[in-house]
């Protein structure tokens, strides 16, 4: 049993009633070519709706003849490779409509691929995990914001993090240009959400902000082209107020950092770790 079969069954073209029993007996017994059946029905279904009878064109109608008729009567043209290869008899219907439905989505995903999304912080609300970040930030750098548990060492505020409420796994890496300083939890909606510090010794600050994935848009609220973006693989970056503002997942984890120094070794540091 073959495509071409298929085709002509659905197509009507077989009339050998023992062949055409045993081939229904086939597609209902053979998971692979029931599927191969629904396609092809379901092809042909769309394509008679939604597409007009026209007259064949003329390569079409060359095409038929040099068929039928001796090749010395029939004048040569270039083949078309894209055609040529659609007009193969081996080559089934509903394979090319998948093909052209492939490239199509191939092409339209590629577009969307790296495109980094545009963040306009100044339309976004008290409860985008941008603008919260951006601002609890600057709490740092004013000395509103401090350290609720002191601590260098990453397994220790992990800990802290998930004795304290802290319902989701945390990541804490440890880097050899900045020390850990300590930890914050904050409460958004009775959900405790986690923050540390790391500090340089030439007074750069370096704040992270996680949360857990499917927190976005339930509790925080995160622009739906940035999660696109970060899902892919990819890692965010941008300047404001001087200081740069990127955005990567740990795991199932959205992170934000914030930095007002030593920006290729924040962007190396977060977006190159295996574990991002």
């Amino acid at each position: 049993m073959n495509n071409e079969l298929i085709t002509a069954y659905i197509d009507n073209e077989i009339s050998d009633q023992n062949l055409l029993i045993q081939i229904k007996d086939q597609i209902e017994s053979d998971p692979s070519l029931k599927y191969e059946y629904q396609v092809q029905s379901l092809c042909k279904k769309i394509v008679t709706s939604k597409v007009k009878k026209i007259p064949a064109p003329e390569s079409l109608r060359n095409r038929i003849l040099s068929e039928i008729k001796p090749k010395e009567n029939i004048q040569k043209k270039k083949n078309n490779l894209i055609l040529d290869f659609f007009y193969r008899p081996s080559f089934s219907f509903a394979t090319a409509m998948i093909i052209v439905i492939a490239i199509v989505l191939i092409t339209i995903n590629r577009s969307n691929v790296n495109r980094v999304p545009e963040i306009d912080i100044t339309k976004l609300n008290p409860e985008n995990m941008f603008f919260q970040a951006v601002n609890n930030y600057s709490s740092i750098l004013k000395g509103q914001l401090t350290p609720q548990f002191l601590s260098n060492n990453s397994k220790e505020i992990c800990n802290y993090f998930s004795t304290n409420g802290v319902n989701y796994s945390t990541i804490v890496p440890e880097f050899k240009e900045w020390k850990l300083l300590g930890a914050v939890i904050s409460e958004d909606k009775g959900t405790k959400l986690a923050h540390h510090v790391y500090v340089g010794d030439k007074n750069q600050i370096i704040y992270v902000f996680q949360v857990d994935e499917t927190y976005i848009n339930k509790l925080l609220e995160l622009d739906s082209q940035l999660i696109n973006y970060l899902d892919d693989g990819n890692c965010y970056s941008k300047m404001y107020n001087g200081n740069l503002v990127l955005f990567s997942k740990m795991k199932n984890n959205i992170v934000a950092v914030i930095a007002n120094n030593d920006f290729d070794d924040v962007k190396n540091n977060f977006c190159n770790l295996s574990l991002f």
